[in-house]
């Protein structure tokens, strides 16, 4: 059985918590997967006993601008097309402002770069 939940997050120095409550259905589960808007997926092995599982740390390589699995040329390039825009500029695009400062700049760029190459797992 595959389900899936929608989670807003709000990293504080890269790092997102989230507490998730497992139904008694899938405590027969035996992988969770977490992604997000930019972020490439990651999925760990998991068992549940009492429906509660603590300790599962995900690092999600963040750059998959186009959402096709990979952080590649083309994610580049579309970054490439906004770089050193900011909200209410033509050539602005939500998804290229990988560290939500509302500018796609530098910062941006490092971090697509210390990601290229990756690929979904």
């Amino acid at each position: 059985m595959v389900a899936s939940a929608t989670v807003n997050l709000t990293p504080v120095n890269g790092i997102a918590n989230y507490s998730l409550a497992v139904p008694a259905q899938f405590f027969n589960a035996t992988q969770l997967s977490v992604d997000g808007p930019t972020w490439l997926v990651r999925t760990q092995p998991v068992e549940f006993g009492n429906g509660n599982v603590s300790g599962m740390d995900f690092v999600l390589p963040n750059g998959d601008v186009d959402k096709d699995g990979e952080v590649g040329s083309n994610d580049l390039s579309l970054l490439s097309a906004g770089f050193l825009s900011s909200l209410g500029d033509p050539n602005y695009a939500v998804a290229t402002d990988l560290d939500k400062d509302l500018e796609v700049g530098p910062a941006d760029l490092a971090i697509l770069s210390s990601s290229f190459g990756e690929t979904d797992e």
